[in-house]
């Protein structure tokens, strides 16, 4: 099935170890940082590009005839430089640009009638220009002001210049942004979506290494392994909440956003569903490696570890279908995958009630064994309701 991980079926489970590691080392193409082409709107710069192109153009238009003769290349620049992937990035870089370099000539005039320009009076300015666009917040653009400083104070004297760099700038500020509001840029779901679909691609490979592994043991170096590998989710869990706010920016003010509305929301809950799902595997692997063994070499009866290897690797097919389902474009067929994951989630639900007894019928464990069993069912109990958030069936965001 396209953009799901292959799992083995029921009958091959038993698959030795080293094979087992070598089919999670394909990974596939959905899970790749180039994997598959990508679509105009999977590539936001496309569309930054041609904004940035038409308003540099514009603004070079309309600041010619305001001054002198001379190219208005401030204008231009300040248009390429205000341009954003979100609107509401664009209005915000535009805002600041014009606030350093109105900072810059005012300290460039102040400094400049008293003093002159000489150079200790050059590096007057460029500080205080800098240090005061840091208490203004002006960001990115803090650079503006000591630059539109500099440049005052070297044609102080000359007719106009004050007027023509802060009127290049206003010009240049404005084109950008209404360049941007009448080539509406897209609101960029699907940088989002597929974060979290690489996610739950991790989270997936997770569950089958340790329902492959716990086929044929539970001992500490494995469950320490697993443990150190839940860990190394977290990175790209929080990228993919920057990826979210992206997406949430990018539909401010943007009217597009309205449309997407559902699937922000879709996301939200997909990603704190996923949250809460790495969080409880952690635990998981924790308990695992915590736990004290019962045979030589394994922390479970054969029975319940057989009962684990099931419920995890039924995880496994439902944390893939979830991570189907989020793939922009609609990677399969939504019905299909829906199905996989509800026959997943119901075995899953009987592998766990089968471990539960197993775990049960042992009467002899101490009562700190029984107190971690009871944690660690609790855990998967938690693992398999995040692995099924409620707007599963709404997650085509785009």
């Amino acid at each position: 099935m396209a953009g799901r991980l292959t799992v083995l079926p029921h009958h091959a489970r038993t698959a030795p170890a080293a094979l087992v590691q070598s089919a999670l080392r394909r990974r596939p193409r959905w899970l790749s940082p180039g994997g598959g082409r990508a679509s105009p709107e999977q590539t936001p710069v496309t569309g930054l590009y041609l904004r940035g192109t038409v308003a540099t153009v514009a603004a070079f238009l309309l600041a010619q005839p305001l001054h002198d003769p001379s190219p208005p290349v401030t204008a231009a620049l300040t248009a390429l430089l205000v341009v954003q992937v979100t609107l509401t990035s664009t209005v915000k870089n535009g805002l600041q640009r014009v606030a350093a370099v109105v900072l810059g000539v005012l300290l460039a005039h102040a400094i400049g009638f008293a003093v002159g320009f000489v150079w200790w009076s050059l590096g007057l300015v460029v500080l205080g220009s800098l240090f005061v666009g840091q208490l203004l917040r002006l960001g990115p653009s803090v650079a503006e002001a000591p630059i539109s400083a500099m440049l005052i104070l070297s044609v102080q004297g000359e007719p106009g210049a004050t007027s023509v760099r802060i009127t290049e700038t206003l010009v240049g500020a404005a084109t950008g942004i209404l360049v941007n509001l009448l080539l509406v840029p897209p609101v960029h779901l699907a940088p989002a979506a597929r974060g979290l679909s690489n996610v739950t691609g991790q989270l997936n490979e997770l569950l089958l290494m340790m329902g492959y592994g716990l086929a044929s043991r539970c001992d500490d170096q494995q469950t320490r392994e697993w443990l150190a590998t839940a860990r190394r989710m977290q990175p790209p869990l929080a990228a993919t909440r920057g990826l979210i706010e992206q997406a949430e920016e990018s539909a401010r003010w943007n009217l597009r956003g309205r449309r997407s509305d559902a699937s922000l929301r879709a996301l939200h809950r997909s990603y704190s569903a996923l949250e809460q799902a790495t969080l409880a595997l952690r635990g998981v692997c924790r308990q695992l490696v915590e736990r004290p063994p019962v045979q030589p070499e394994d922390a479970f009866d054969p029975p319940a570890r057989e009962a684990l290897s099931e419920l995890l690797l039924h995880m496994a097919d439902a944390a893939s279908a979830f991570g189907a389902l989020l793939l922009p474009g609609g990677e399969g067929d939504p019905a299909e995958l829906l199905t996989t994951h509800a026959i997943a989630r119901i075995r899953a639900i009987d592998a766990h009630t089968r471990l539960a007894t197993e775990l049960a019928t042992d009467t002899q464990r101490g009562a700190a064994v029984w107190q971690a069993d009871g944690s660690l069912l609790a855990l998967l109990t938690q693992l398999l309701s995040d692995l099924d958030p409620p707007e599963l069936r709404r997650l085509q965001p785009v």
